[in-house]
């Protein structure tokens, strides 16, 4: 049995080339979905974590954690915002990602592994204060402390599976509408 193909150049190879053409720069689709990834991150952060669907998925914070927080937030990771508002939407001609600027947005994105934690040790600076002391007022010098602490996992540059799905859909959309295009031309 012999098979044999043939390709007519009717309005083939000029649809392959529209396709490859949008293919090879998907820089206005990749734009829209890193906007949607930033919208979705954002979301983790609203609701305390999401696995595909679930919310509150991150691990609640501690009472000694809650006892110490100077703002009255109760939601995690929105104390000072400044992780919330480091979040960039970034992309180019074949990819689309969150970026956060935070110093320390990997140890709480990550800690150890999902679902895992990390020990985290830090040396901070204490301006000089007062403080009070068999109830009197006593002054304390500048000085430094060290902190030891758990640092659990709680991962908000998560995209959910239904939304991988939607992008698919839209870059493969994106992609064969190159065909249209270059057809009609």
């Amino acid at each position: 049995m012999r098979i044999t193909a043939r390709i007519v150049k009717d309005g083939a190879t000029m649809r392959l080339k529209g396709i490859g053409s949008r293919a090879r720069d998907m820089t206005p689709i990749m734009r829209a979905i890193a906007q949607s990834m930033l919208w979705s991150v954002q979301r983790n952060f609203q609701v305390g974590g999401r696995r595909d669907g679930a919310v509150g998925a991150w691990r609640p914070l501690a009472a000694s954690t809650i006892a110490r927080r100077k703002q009255a937030n109760p939601k995690i990771l929105l104390d000072t915002r400044a992780l919330y508002r480091g979040l960039r939407p970034a992309s180019g001609p074949r990819f689309a990602r969150v970026v956060a600027s935070a110093l320390y947005a990997e140890k709480h994105n990550q800690g150890g592994r999902w679902g895992h934690s990390i020990m985290v040790n830090e040396t901070l600076k204490i301006p000089a204060h007062t403080r009070r002391m068999h109830g009197k007022r006593v002054a304390v010098r500048a000085h430094t402390q060290h902190q030891h602490f758990r640092l659990h996992a709680r991962p908000f540059l998560v995209v959910q599976k239904q939304e991988r799905v939607r992008y698919q859909r839209q870059i493969r959309a994106y992609v064969l509408a190159g065909v249209a295009k270059r057809g009609a031309a």
